[in-house]
């Protein structure tokens, strides 16, 4: 092995050590997490933190151990293909500054998951022999098939990362326009995000020049040290919620996932004990604050008065800022006042508002499933559940 090429394993292992780095940090601070947009976007990067390790590992077998390579190829081209995917998928959670939902999946997805599976299909139909020759020498007389999907690699990596990451700079220009009156910290984020976005095509397009033998070690050097620098940029802004490249995770419309337990703090006074909870803001800050005094009357003015409970995403997270108390002590008073819980209470609200809209002149010949929703149900299916396990405790 001589000098160039332990140079170039040296400089592999750089991006590779910061990936795991990353990977490590994203999976101690899912855990932190405050909002549960914040806990998919984490998860999203460490996805693609992931794909950097594979192909970090990848890149440094083909470099020093070949034999090796043919071996974890297919994983390192599905992660080579997929990589863009996750990155444009993270962007999209982060600015999803709107409440809509996340989960679904995009018929855009198949393709580069599709011609990963089609290529490590074919890869496994090539002798072995063959295989670590194209390894090796990137052809093989013989087989132009073979050697023309292989030399295809980065040519549909390039191409991918260039589709998404046009996709990543619309989502961060959508995102720029619509907030950058707010703060002029939207004009830092928008630049910091577009220059990480462009160093994904830089390492992509990098790789793909690795095909021209005259400039294959330069290219290589070029994207391995753009990979390092996003790698390390991404793990220097995601070690805090509060950093800059986390600015959208600020406007917060999804609700809060909260502590499952509460922190009590007691203090004595003049007076006695004097009790405060700590809570989480949509931020992240934690703020302590003392339990309001609830009674049945200002509790059903809210409740029933401004019938919150057509809402189908009400939460006691909801309420919990509306009276500005804490979940224990909210908990608790709906238990003792109405005899259960919270989602008990406001189910029954929705049942009886759906028994006053069948019974009104104008509905009579409508039918159930066309009223649920205007009585606060997610579904007719949640409807029927719901009334038959109300029905038959009060039987």
């Amino acid at each position: 092995m001589d000098n160039r090429t332990l140079i170039l394993l040296f400089t592999c292992f750089v991006p590779l050590f910061t990936a795991v780095v990353g990977t490590i940090i994203e999976a101690i601070s899912l855990q932190d997490s405050v909002t549960v947009r914040e806990k998919h976007v984490k998860r999203m990067l460490m996805c693609y933190f992931l794909m950097f390790i594979f192909i970090g590992t990848g890149v440094a077998t083909g470099v020093a151990l070949p034999k090796i390579t043919i071996q974890i190829l297919p994983l390192t081209v599905f992660s080579l293909y997929i990589a863009p995917v996750l990155y444009y998928r993270f962007v999209y959670l982060l600015t999803n500054t709107e409440n809509k939902e996340t989960s679904h999946f995009s018929r855009h997805y198949l393709f580069p998951v599709l011609s990963a599976l089609g290529f490590c299909t074919f890869y496994y139909t090539v002798p072995p022999a063959i295989r670590l020759q194209l390894v090796v020498e990137r052809t093989v007389a013989g087989y132009p098939v073979t050697t023309f999907i292989f030399k295809t690699i980065p040519l549909v990596q390039f191409a991918l990362a260039i589709l998404y990451m046009s996709l990543v700079f619309r989502k961060l220009t959508i995102c720029y326009r619509q907030n950058r009156p707010k703060s002029v910290l939207w004009k830092k984020w928008f630049h910091i995000s577009v220059f990480l976005c462009s160093l994904s095509i830089i390492w992509s397009g990098a790789f793909c020049l690795t095909t021209c033998r005259r400039v294959a070690v330069a290219a290589l050097s070029i994207a391995i040290v753009a990979a390092w620098i996003q790698a390390i940029h991404l793990c220097c802004h995601t070690f805090n919620r509060r950093s800059l490249l986390f600015l959208p995770l600020t406007i917060a419309p999804i609700p809060l996932k909260m502590p499952s337990r509460e922190q009590l703090f007691e203090q004595r006074n003049g007076s006695g004990r004097h009790r405060t909870y700590t809570r989480w803001t949509q931020t992240g800050d934690p703020v302590k604050v003392e339990p309001a005094p609830l009674n049945r009357k200002l509790f059903e003015q809210q409740v029933i008065g401004r019938k919150l409970y057509l809402n189908p995403q009400l939460r006691l997270s909801d309420l919990m800022e509306l009276f500005n108390t804490n979940r224990s002590y909210l908990s608790g008073f709906i238990n003792e006042t109405y005899g259960c819980g919270f989602n008990g209470y406001i189910n029954r609200l929705r049942l009886r508002e759906f028994e006053r809209l069948m019974n009104l002149p104008s509905n009579r010949k409508k039918a159930a499933t066309k009223l649920y929703a205007k009585a606060g149900f997610p579904n007719y299916q949640t409807y029927l559940r719901i009334k038959k396990k109300i029905y038959n405790q009060e039987s």
